[in-house]
C-alpha cells in the first residue's frame, strides 16, 4: 500500500505547490528499495515512505505524525524537517 492510499500525499502536495509554485514536482511510485537505489544513482532527489530507513549515506526525517518519512542523500543537506503536520 502506498502513502497515496493513506491520504497523506494529496494534501501535503497541495500545500507544497501552494508554497512553492515554481518548483516542478514529478511523482513516481517506487518501493523503498527502489527509492534508495534511485537516490544513490542521482536519479531521484527525494523519497517518501511510511517508515524510517537505516542507511548511513541517506538522511531520513519524520514528515508528519503518522510515521511518513522523507529520505534524501546526506550530501544534499536535508537535515531539517521538510513539512509540519497539518
Amino acid at each position: 500500500m502506498s502513502i497515496a492510499d493513506y491520504g497523506i500525499l494529496p494534501p501535503a502536495l497541495k500545500r507544497f505547490r501552494e508554497r512553492f509554485p515554481k518548483i516542478d514536482v514529478q511523482l513516481n511510485e517506487l518501493t523503498t528499495d527502489a527509492q534508495v537505489r534511485e537516490i544513490r544513482a542521482g536519479r531521484l532527489q527525494l523519497g517518501i515512505g511510511l517508515a524510517p530507513i537505516d542507511e548511513p549515506d541517506l538522511v531520513s526525517r519524520l514528515c508528519c505524525a503518522n510515521a511518513c518519512c522523507s529520505r534524501c542523500p546526506r550530501r544534499a543537506g536535508c537535515s531539517k524537517p521538510i513539512a509540519q503536520p497539518a
